[in-house]
């Protein structure tokens, strides 16, 4: 398994196109997934609080997850984009088919010790 990578999954995507599903689980549950990605903050240390908070607000919109975002090859994490038709279409149904395991992901610890636990054999 791997994390799922919508860009690999898109019709424009170069040489062979991944088809993505579920996790596989014992209980029917795609459950205990881990939630990777980077997402979107703001500094405190930031001379432009505001401006940064509001280009945060406008970049993680329905709106522009669902257009924009996508389209200029970023992976939405706003529903309204992953249930989108048309995204759903170009990524061969990339978000369709992997929403529950979304569903039942946890979130990568926040701590110094996660990275290099993960990066171990």
């Amino acid at each position: 398994m791997a994390f799922g990578y919508s860009n690999y999954s898109r019709a424009a995507s170069h040489g062979h196109r991944l088809r993505f599903a579920d996790i596989p689980s014992m209980t029917r549950k795609p459950e205990h997934a881990l939630l990777g990605g980077v997402g979107i903050a703001v500094s405190a240390k930031s001379d432009h609080i505001p401006l940064a908070a509001e280009f945060a607000e406008y970049v993680a919109s329905p709106e522009i997850q669902s257009s924009l975002y996508y389209e200029a090859g970023g992976q939405p994490g706003h529903s309204a984009a992953w249930m989108d038709e048309k995204i759903n279409k170009d990524s061969g149904g990339f978000f369709f088919s992997t929403r529950e395991t979304l569903e039942f992901s946890y979130m990568r610890p926040r701590n110094q010790v996660f990275p290099a636990y993960q990066e171990n054999p």
